[in-house]
């Protein structure tokens, strides 16, 4: 099963296919549905209010919570319970259950069990890329263990004279 890689790549799956679509975050609708507020849901929200202007929320219970404390914590604002017509004319739909009765108009993206679409094609940044980001990685590393005292430290045995 998928499911799981699925919902872990939500909102750069997002993203992806936004940008292949030439959706501008600050334009693009971005609606998520689910029948239930699950981790990964409110990841998947979290990330995708804080990249795009216009998010959509359709869930039957906890998304007010959700909602107030993304507006607390980040100043985001979400549309909670859009009509059935706008989650249909939203850019991407992102749904965590089946959902039978949408007839949606852009790209969905679908995070249930039994999904039948292909995950997107696994891509790596260019070289130079990934050298700056295991160097990047390398340095924090270094200075979190410094932070840690991990390295440059000895054990003092206090059984010793």
């Amino acid at each position: 099963s998928t499911v799981t890689l699925r919902r872990a790549l939500a909102a750069d799956w997002a993203r992806a296919v936004m940008e292949t679509g030439a959706l501008s975050p600050g334009n693009a609708k971005v609606a998520v549905a689910g029948s239930q507020l699950t981790g990964e849901l409110v990841r998947t929200v979290t990330e995708l209010s804080l990249r795009n202007r216009y998010v959509l929320l359709d869930l039957p219970y906890g998304g007010e919570e959700l909602c107030r404390q993304l507006r607390r914590e980040y100043g985001v604002t979400l549309l909670l319970s859009p009509a059935k017509e706008q989650l249909e004319g939203a850019d991407v739909l992102l749904l965590f259950d089946r959902r039978e009765d949408l007839k949606p108009g852009g790209v969905v993206l679908p995070l249930y069990e039994g999904a039948q679409t292909p995950l997107p094609p696994l891509l790596l940044p260019p070289p130079s890329t990934l050298h700056t980001m295991s160097t990047a990685a390398s340095a924090s590393a270094r200075i979190s263990g410094l932070k840690r005292g991990f390295f440059g430290c000895k054990k003092i045995n206090s059984s010793s004279g």
